[in-house]
């Protein structure tokens, strides 16, 4: 009976994974998520949690998620490989409202960890 318990287990979290990647992909496009980062809004301080999640045609969104809605607050483009430690620079091209901007930071991501606008991320 243990041997069962353990297999439903592990089914259920297999398929938790499942759901939970494929809802975080973007139906309206092709693009896959290959990288997610996490940081909480304000370290130290309860509150909702800011994701970066990087794509495979080399864009990246900012987003929050707050009572399980996305907000997305940046959009923009990336060099290097953010799948692996190293350096990578994110171009923010865009704002919550549409607005065009531009801004570069280059940061090096070690142990799957990297700080973007003060805010410490976490390779998922």
């Amino acid at each position: 009976m243990k041997r069962i318990g353990k297999i439903f287990t592990l089914f259920l979290a297999l398929m938790f994974c499942f759901f939970g990647c494929k809802n975080n992909e973007d139906d309206s496009s092709s693009k896959k998520i290959i990288a997610t980062f996490e940081a909480e809004y304000e370290p130290g301080v309860s509150g909702s949690p800011t994701f970066i999640n990087v794509y495979d045609d080399g864009s990246f969104d900012i987003f929050v998620l707050d009572r399980g809605e996305k907000t997305v607050y940046f959009e923009g483009i990336y060099e290097g490989n953010p799948e692996k430690d190293g350096f990578v620079n994110f171009i923010v091209l865009k704002t919550i409202d549409d607005s065009s901007m531009y801004d570069e930071e280059y940061v090096r991501i070690k142990n799957g960890k990297f700080t973007f606008w003060g805010l410490d991320f976490i390779r998922q």
